[in-house]
């Protein structure tokens, strides 16, 4: 189960690889093959089935070719607003400015923290708080007690874990990330070369598999049929909402997906041959670029997986990131992301929400004008009612 709660941050996008970030910016890369063949581009409105986020269109850039996209190329393509490119000189796109927040730390309680010496454990609790670790206590102990209902022969001498016992495991299991070991019992073995006295004098190595056992998360007597992730109860939802209130996003946001190894049974667990860890638990995830801080996520589950906005005219990409900007809409940030998100139908989306994009663009997406050849490096080429500007 702890394997849900470890989420990478994708890599920053800083300032220094990208120019003109007051624009908002569909970008053609300048390794991209592409060459003016016409003075103006129209693309009709005439409904496709062509997916904004189709899997056979991969780029050598964005190895993106799993399960989930063959499933996105089903969902068909609603009719799209009618674009119209022409060619343009150079333009400067007037972009309207961001006021920066007047402090960094928007929660009260966070910044009392930071500002009396804290320390990673003091941080790690603002997020878990002691509500939420009484509520995994709880229901780990009437999950303990089905388990016993089922089998009386079953964890005999077990007794619910205190919130000490909790905070001595949560220790334990995340020094484990750090000190690898071939098999879980090798960190209670006495065995010379594998001795680690810590884990010994901290719990005892029956009691930490008890615990493991029976953590739980969610009542099992009131599934959610609807979300895929309602084992975790309220656990997920609680940590999300601490990040979305902890800070004031910056200027520039950046958007990319995370994966998280997973090798066990799980329904939307995805397959990526192209990836170091082949199958994993994918979210979606907005982070603040000057802080790397998440300000928010989605778990991917599939078809089930809930999305604001136009689904069939932005694509799942699309559809993610503009659920994932739903609380920093019309504040004119800069949100970067990558060609398997975007298209010229998000971008207009984003605009009229207040909100400019900047990243690359594959040529095959629905109303991306048709062009072949090459863009030269800061080369103006299409420009669409001044809003929208493809470039070198």
């Amino acid at each position: 189960m702890w394997t849900f709660l470890r989420v990478l941050l994708p890599h920053p996008i800083t300032k220094k690889r990208f120019e003109f970030l007051d624009a908002n910016e569909i970008i053609i890369g300048e390794n991209s093959d592409y060459e003016i063949e016409d003075e103006c581009f129209t693309i009709s409105s005439t409904p496709s089935n062509e997916n904004p986020n189709d899997s056979s269109q991969i780029n050598e850039t964005d190895e993106k070719s799993d399960s989930e996209e063959e499933q996105e190329s089903s969902l068909g393509g609603a009719t799209a607003t009618e674009f119209s490119w022409s060619k343009n000189s150079l333009f400067i796109p007037n972009a309207p400015i961001f006021v920066s927040p007047d402090q960094k730390i928007n929660d009260p309680a966070l910044k009392t923290i930071l500002d009396n010496e804290p320390t990673p454990l003091s941080v790690f609790k603002y997020f878990v708080n002691e509500a939420t670790v009484q509520n995994i206590i709880a229901e780990s102990e009437k999950f303990s007690e089905d388990i016993q209902r089922a089998d009386p022969n079953t964890l005999k001498n077990f007794a619910s874990f205190s919130k000490d016992e909790y905070w001595t495991f949560m220790g334990l299991h995340f020094l484990m990330g750090v000190k690898k070991m071939p098999a879980l019992k090798n960190y209670w073995s006495q065995d010379e070369l594998l001795l680690c006295p810590i884990f010994g004098s901290k719990m005892s190595r029956s009691r930490y598999l008890d615990i493991l056992r029976t953590l739980h998360f969610s009542d099992n007597k009131f599934p959610n049929r609807d979300d895929r992730f309602w084992k975790l109860g309220s656990f997920l939802p609680d940590i999300l909402g601490k990040f979305q209130n902890a800070i004031n996003a910056g200027e520039f946001l950046c958007i990319d997906e995370s994966l998280v190894g997973f090798k066990g049974r799980l329904a939307f667990r995805q397959y990526i041959p192209n990836k170091r860890c082949r199958f994993d638990v994918k979210f979606f995830v907005l982070v603040d670029q000057e802080t790397n801080f998440i300000l928010a996520m989605i778990p991917y589950q599939g078809k089930q997986t809930k999305f604001e906005g136009n689904k069939e005219k932005l694509g799942v990409g699309g559809a993610a990131v503009y659920t994932l900007l739903q609380n920093h809409l019309f504040k004119n940030h800069r949100v970067v992301t990558d060609s398997w998100f975007i298209s010229p139908n998000l971008a207009q989306s984003l605009h009229d929400n207040g909100t400019l994009l900047l990243g690359t663009a594959r040529k095959s997406r629905k109303n991306m004008p048709k062009i072949s050849g090459k863009i030269k490096k800061m080369q103006s080429k299409f420009t669409l009612r001044k809003k929208l500007w493809l470039k070198g």
